[in-house]
């Protein structure tokens, strides 16, 4: 079974794939780490390597426009290092990245080749053993 799609925006793309990459590889995002991810990997080109200093994350709550305080964004950030979508340098300086699959696959979402995304579904065929 194929199911073909409008092409989305490239946020609503990576929260789909997001939403994807949590149920195939645990633990699971919640709604909200979803966004907050997005929101980050959004953030402009000048921002790579301070995406998550105190300019990009006042920006991020910003484009959120919703009552998240900068402890309640420090607790999710920490949460998604937890979980492995992002990771911290092993230099003195610890800055914090997201994981390069998920900046790759942001964007591609947002370069201007047309983009698909096909989802195969392959069920299983039993049979019924005959007396």
């Amino acid at each position: 079974m194929q199911i073909q799609l409008e092409a989305p925006t490239p946020q609503a793309a990576l929260k789909l794939y997001l939403k994807i990459l949590s149920t195939i590889y645990p633990p699971t995002l919640t709604e909200s780490e979803i966004e907050i991810l997005t929101a980050f990997a959004s953030l402009p080109a000048s921002l790579e390597h301070f995406r998550f200093t105190s300019k990009g994350r006042s920006m991020v709550m910003k484009a959120l426009n919703k009552s998240y305080t900068k402890q309640n964004l420090n607790n999710h950030i920490y949460s998604l290092i937890l979980k492995r979508y992002l990771y911290r340098t092993k230099d003195e300086d610890r800055t914090i990245y997201i994981a390069p699959a998920i900046l790759k696959a942001y964007q591609q979402f947002s370069s201007s080749v047309p983009q698909s995304i096909t989802i195969t579904i392959n069920a299983l065929r039993t049979t019924l053993p005959t007396k």
